[in-house]
């Protein structure tokens, strides 16, 4: 599991009561066990959490890296510290265990788009194109490309970590278990694409410096027949062809039923996390409830909420002692 915070103005975006960078950064760091050597003491870190962090081993390459950032003017970071913005290898989780003898009820377990719609709360049958419901990339098949790679190939994903675009869900019939119809409504607001071929454009810049050249880096094209073959190659109606054609999900679908106040009608929950379109003693608390996605993986930041969340329904303060941690940091 990858771990990502996001960035602190992530939180700060969501401009509700009780969820500011400096009121979840304690979840954060009950969360963690530490074990990154040159990480362990930094105030933004901390051990003994039930999640163990180490450094993710993604590439072979990680030297090459470092002076391709070095030529481009970016600095090495600790993603989840002070600075977000530059190189860094991930801290992850490479290992989960889960107790079979957890008690829980699985005939209850609903979707909670669907509670929203079947408890008769939810205006209509539909959430609106407009609340702010976000869903990443929409899929597509990629064998094509599995197919010509081969073990001398480095792959470079440019993410869109805020979508503009925004979808939509319709119910497919009065039966609960039915999957309601989903619309990612990908790509549908233009800048979402600009973002992504200003990407294609960096990665083109990263395969032009030095340590990429002394390797005989090269863009590996890939044709395929009928697709895009009548723009004009690297134009940036090629490279939007294309986007529209292969960008894929990220699976980190977040923000439908959205952390709110009251008079907000994007919102499905307060700042409890209480559910308070009709229905009492109901929480949620996923990745659901964010109001705008963060920036990277949401596995974290969604165990970050189920932390919080525990905290609001027994009326319990946990996290004492990090707060006074954080305090000599710059929130």
């Amino acid at each position: 599991m990858i771990y990502v915070r996001g960035s602190r103005h992530d939180y700060d975006r969501w401009e509700t009561e009780g969820w500011s960078y400096k009121e979840v950064l304690p979840y954060f760091l009950k969360i963690e066990d530490m074990k990154i050597a040159d990480l362990v003491n930094s105030a933004y870190h901390s051990t003994g959490g039930y999640l163990p962090l180490t450094r993710t081993k993604a590439t072979s390459l990680p030297n090459v890296y470092e002076r391709v950032v070095e030529e481009l003017g970016y600095k090495t970071v600790d993603v989840n510290g002070e600075d977000h913005i530059g190189i860094f290898s991930f801290a992850g989780n490479e290992g989960h265990l889960f107790d079979k003898s957890t008690k829980g009820n699985h005939s209850l377990l609903y979707p909670d788009y669907q509670l929203q719609f079947y408890s008769g709360t939810s205006k209509g049958n539909d959430v609106p194109a407009n609340t702010g419901l976000t869903f990443n990339f929409n899929e597509s098949v990629l064998e094509e490309a599995a197919r010509r790679s081969d073990d001398n190939e480095i792959i470079i994903f440019p993410m869109l970590f805020h979508p503009k675009s925004i979808g939509s869900m319709k119910l497919k019939s009065k039966d609960p278990f039915d999957h309601p119809l989903i619309n990612p409504n990908y790509l549908s607001q233009q800048d979402d694409v600009y973002i992504l071929i200003e990407a294609v454009r960096k990665v083109q810049m990263i395969t032009q410096t030095k340590p990429f050249q002394e390797m005989g880096a090269t863009l590996n094209r890939l044709d395929y027949e009928g697709v895009c073959d009548r723009e004009e190659f690297d134009s940036d109606v090629y490279w939007e062809c294309l986007i529209r054609h292969y960008a894929v999900t990220a699976y980190h679908p977040t923000c439908t039923c959205r952390i709110g106040g009251t008079n907000d009608q994007t919102s499905v929950v307060d700042t409890k996390l209480s559910y308070f379109k009709g229905i009492r003693n109901l929480r949620i608390a996923d990745a659901s409830v964010m109001r705008h996605v963060t920036s990277g993986n949401t596995n974290a930041p969604t165990i970050m909420i189920a932390e919080k969340a525990a905290d609001l329904i027994r009326g319990k303060d946990t996290v004492i002692k990090y707060r006074k941690q954080i305090k000599q940091l710059r929130l």
